[in-house]
């Protein structure tokens, strides 16, 4: 009888820990994707763009699992360093394991951010939302360079079923200093 009892308290303990195994092992499959394909946005970055008058801080660190990323894009007037934006978001993976942002603005905006696809340092996206000027539509590329800058492009912006002009930053990134 004893011999039962502890087959049965063994069973029960498999039941319970096997779920929290199989959960550690699809967070490790789901960081080590991530960080394949976003590492390179790790950091500090800053640009600017002339004719725009504009220049933007983006700033982006994983969370303590490396299952999301987490950031914020700041743009400020070139002159005056009157903020005209802040973006926070955090990057995961979705049910189908692609790459998503979801966006809330300082100004209200609720966006959401689709990797559309990336290769060999390029990177596009879809993204569409809601703003206080009406429903946003843009494509979005990005291009890594050797340095670790990255190049910043609006290929298309609708807001409000209104065509914007397209531009970008070029994000240099800053090296952390050490203390």
């Amino acid at each position: 009888m004893k011999h039962i009892i502890i087959l049965i308290n063994l069973f029960l303990i498999a039941l319970i820990v096997a779920p929290a195994t199989a959960q550690a092992d699809t967070l490790s499959d789901k960081s080590e994707k991530l960080v394949s394909i976003l590492s390179p946005f790790i950091g500090d970055f800053e640009g600017d763009h002339e004719e725009m008058k504009l220049n933007a801080h983006f700033n982006a660190r994983w969370n303590q699992t490396k299952t999301a990323m987490f950031f914020t894009w700041t743009s400020n007037l070139k002159e005056s360093k009157k903020r005209v934006i802040q973006i926070y978001g955090v990057g995961v993976l979705d049910k189908d394991e692609k790459v998503v942002w979801h966006l809330h603005g300082s100004d209200g905006s609720k966006i959401d951010m689709k990797l559309v696809k990336h290769k060999k340092g390029k990177y596009e996206f879809q993204m569409s939302g809601s703003t206080p000027s009406g429903t946003l539509y843009e494509e979005v590329y990005w291009e890594l360079m050797e340095n670790g800058d990255f190049d910043h492009v609006i290929t298309k912006k609708v807001v409000g079923g209104i065509p914007q002009k397209a531009f970008g930053f070029i994000l240099k990134k800053k090296l952390n200093k050490k203390r």
